[in-house]
């Protein structure tokens, strides 16, 4: 806000001394100045009323602006910056254009009290009367919206470095409540606003305090969590430059609980010294439970691609409502580049609400536009947003001078293009139906956007894991792969991206690259547990039973907890011969796992196979089968395999007819014809008596 005034309005002008004119002695309070008739316009009674409403809730001490309009001589020595500004619109701030639907806190002036100020202005000046005095608006708290219920900051000063581009650092905030308690409304202070880009806040429940990961000396990580609670999702928690807080609505808020914090995400910029940052967040209660679950739907575009020298680059976007909402408020987004914005609503009938329209976009004014009225939107509305870019030498806020290419991306000097919408479904039901068709047509978004950022900037490769991602998903495990290559080749330290690709390889039966990325990862940390299994697998997947069985006990070494691993090393074991220390792993799973059917069914091979005296058990063999199969409800064919063979044999007919029989008829029931049709095979050759192991080999 600061740069606004001094450098995009009037370039700081010299300040005059009240006279009447340029210089000079100022006049004594409370005198009529020379030349102000009764009739003419004067501060105290014409001007004040219009400067204390429109000018002095920022303009005063503890707030953005610059310098404060609380005297005549604060707004006198400024009148000729006040008349520049407020003509050319740039004063008080406000970016939509009049339309038929009003916004709350409209700051905008009438077309009189401009005029009123100008003649003022044009006049020299005068104060007026002391009779037609106004006394300055006091203010309850340096807060916009009065004194806070609470007021939480930052743990620790980040101090922000001098040099390089863009800085994201992610900071948690705990809040010291003992009850829940109902957030209505907030509010951001910046000790330092100029440095300071945009905050992203989420509410976070104690629970969630793992997903941050190790937290920096100064309380600051570096990306914010990935899966994030959902309370506040349908409000728009965020500042940008320029952002008034909204005052709260009956009704309209979101819980926080004992133990929980704000996750706040900080996008900051290098100043070209050291700065120190560090911030206020103001939050207000309200006394009851929401009675309105909002829920919040961008429109916009992820595929910006700006050639240098545009004047009106446009993206467009459209999103048909399923279920009836009410429209409670809307919210802009663009970088530098962006010209002008639009929103509008379409309903059913084809008439057309404009919602938003901003003629000359400005970065340092974002903010968020309640309606004074919610908008009723029935279903089958299509809500229409479209931003145009100008990549010209004439926007003077373009930060490329010459020009340049711009694409999408979070950085300041990237571009993006969205308005977002909050919107209330009437119910539970239509909520449901809404964030379903909403959240497809999103993620299409963003994926469209991720493909052509990877085409246009093949070295993005933030994005590159993100689409990987997205890919492996959706089962399209190769195209993962593709990407996930890319970031380990350029990118030989990126642990998470190595990770995903072994596993993904794995997948997909390339066991052999699988091993590499995992013989990397484990000489890297070779105290992980998950890394030496999973390098097991791979090694097992290329027949490797020995190796295998090296890495699930080194595994084992750092969690002896790890049953899976436990599991797979007893089944190397077996396969090597090695019965006598695979049952002593069978034995210790069950006893902690005593449902795990597979240790169960394991066992009973063993005493089945193993020809030796001391282990050779039918009998046991069949008690053991059988609880595999009552664990896995008579649906698993191999487990019930393994039953008819340890029923032959031991010599159990009545055993293998009771389970088969049941696991059949079961199979029935369920139209399982190919699994009935295998046990019947199973019951025929292991009713009589049979010789077992021939069974199961």
């Amino acid at each position: 806000m600061i740069a606004a005034w001094c450098g995009v309005a009037v370039g700081c002008e010299r300040e005059s001394t009240p006279t009447g004119g340029e210089g000079g002695a100022a006049p004594e309070t409370g005198e009529v100045e020379a030349g102000a008739s009764d009739g003419a316009v004067t501060f105290n009674r014409d001007v004040a009323p219009i400067i204390y409403q429109h000018c002095t809730t920022c303009h005063r001490e503890g707030q953005s602006a610059p310098f404060t309009f609380l005297s005549y001589r604060d707004v006198y020595k400024r009148r000729n910056q006040i008349r520049q500004v407020i003509r050319s619109g740039f004063m008080p701030p406000w970016q939509p254009e009049a339309g038929d639907l009003a916004f709350v806190g409209d700051r905008r002036m009438t077309a009189a009290e401009i005029e009123t100020v100008h003649g003022w202005v044009q006049a020299g000046g005068p104060e007026g009367s002391a009779a037609d005095r106004r006394a300055a608006p006091t203010f309850e708290s340096a807060w916009a919206l009065g004194e806070p219920d609470l007021v939480v900051r930052f743990p620790r000063t980040f101090m922000l470095q001098a040099d390089g581009t863009d800085v994201f650092r992610f900071f948690r905030v705990d809040l010291p409540i003992k009850q829940r308690r109902y957030v209505a409304a907030f509010d951001f202070r910046p000790d330092n606003p100029a440095v300071v880009h945009h905050v992203v806040m989420q509410p976070s429940g104690s629970d969630r305090v793992q997903l941050l990961g190790p937290v920096q000396p100064s309380g600051a990580t570096e990306r914010m969590p990935i899966t994030a609670v959902d309370t506040a999702d349908g409000f728009m928690t965020g500042w940008v430059p320029g952002r008034k807080p909204l005052p709260p609505v009956k009704g309209l808020s979101w819980p926080v609980d004992p133990g929980s914090s704000l996750e706040v995400q900080l996008h900051m910029l290098p100043s070209g010294k050291v700065e120190p940052v560090q911030m206020s967040i103001a939050l207000y209660f309200a006394d009851e439970p929401p009675t309105m679950f909002p829920m919040k739907l961008r429109l916009g575009s992820q595929e910006q691609d700006i050639p240098a020298g545009a004047t009106d680059e446009k993206i467009e976007d459209w999103f048909q409502l399923p279920v009836d909402v009410e429209l409670l408020a809307i919210m802009p987004h663009a970088h530098y580049l962006g010209k002008e914005i639009r929103a509008d609503a379409k309903l059913p009938d084809n008439r057309r609400i404009e919602l938003l329209h901003i003629v000359h976009w400005d970065f340092n004014w974002q903010e968020e536009y309640r309606f004074v009225e919610p908008i009723a939107l029935p279903a089958g509305t299509t809500l229409h947003v479209s931003i145009t870019y100008d990549n010209s030498e004439d926007n003077t806020r373009n930060p490329n001078q010459p020009p340049q290419r711009v694409l999408f991306g979070p950085n300041s000097s990237d571009e993006m293009g969205d308005v977002w919408f909050q919107v209330v479904p009437r119910n539970a039901q239509d909520a449901a139906v809404l964030k379903g068709q909403y959240a497809a047509k999103d993620l299409a978004a963003w994926v469209r956007g991720w493909q052509k950022r990877v085409q246009v900037a093949p070295d993005d490769y933030e994005t590159r894991n993100r689409l990987a991602i997205h890919y492996a998903t959706r089962g399209k495990l190769h195209l993962a792969i593709e990407q996930w290559r890319e970031v380990v080749r350029a990118l030989p330290g990126s642990i998470g991206p190595r990770v995903k690709l072994a596993r993904a390889l794995a997948q997909v039966d390339e066991h052999a690259e699988a091993l590499v990325h995992y013989e990397h990862l484990v000489a890297q940390r070779p105290g992980h547990a998950g890394w030496h299994f999973e390098m097991g697998l791979a090694q097992m997947g290329l027949g490797e039973a020995e190796q295998a069985a090296e890495q699930f006990g080194a595994a084992l070494a750092i969690d002896e907890g790890m049953t899976d691993a436990r599991l797979y090393l007893a089944s190397m074991l077996t396969a090597q011969d090695r019965h006598g220390e695979a049952t002593v792993h069978l034995e210790r799973v069950i006893s902690e796992r005593p449902n795990a059917a597979t240790a169960y069914d394991m066992l009973a091979n063993i005493f089945l196979l193993d020809n030796r005296p001391e282990t050779y058990d039918p009998k046991r063999a069949v008690a053991l089968a059988v609880k595999a199969c009552e664990l896995t409800g008579l649906r698993d064919f191999l487990k019930l395999r393994t039953l008819a063979a340890a029923c032959m044999a031991a010599g159990d007919a009545a055993t293998a007819e009771r389970m088969l029989g049941g696991a059949q008829e079961s199979a029935r029931e369920r139209w399982d014809e190919d699994l009935a049709d295998r046990i019947v095979d199973l019951i025929e050759r292991a009713v009589p008596k049979r010789d077992g192991e021939a069974l199961l080999n």
